[in-house]
């Protein structure tokens, strides 16, 4: 699956997967739910004429700072991440396990 002719059919491998399939879809949806009702809290806040508006401003500024802060430090370790990992395909290494794939006649790099 990661690496030709070298798939892993593991049990404990499609649990990690599937873990983190699960970890990162559930990850985009509270994204994605954020990413509705910040606008709309920023809209109720702005037409909030009272004290209690500018709290609520002023807490709305900063959560959305804290989120971009969030994103901005997140997009780097998610390359590298990536990169990484098409790094170790390129080497011939699996991603997990210990297999590694050789470079003689019978390897997928030899075929030409």
């Amino acid at each position: 699956m990661l690496v030709p002719e070298r798939a892993p059919q593991s049990v404990q491998f499609w649990i990690i997967t599937i873990g983190v399939g699960l970890y990162l879809a559930v990850l985009g949806l509270v994204l994605l739910g954020v990413g509705r009702h910040l606008p709309a809290i920023g809209i109720l806040a702005r037409s909030m004429m009272n004290e209690e508006g500018t709290v609520v401003r002023r807490r709305w500024r900063a959560l959305a700072a804290w989120m971009l802060l969030g994103g901005v430090m997140l997009v780097p370790v998610l390359l590298l991440m990536a990169w990484a990992i098409v790094a170790r395909i390129g080497e011939g290494f699996p991603l997990l396990g210990q297999a590694v794939i050789g470079h003689g006649r019978n390897s997928p790099k030899s075929r030409g």
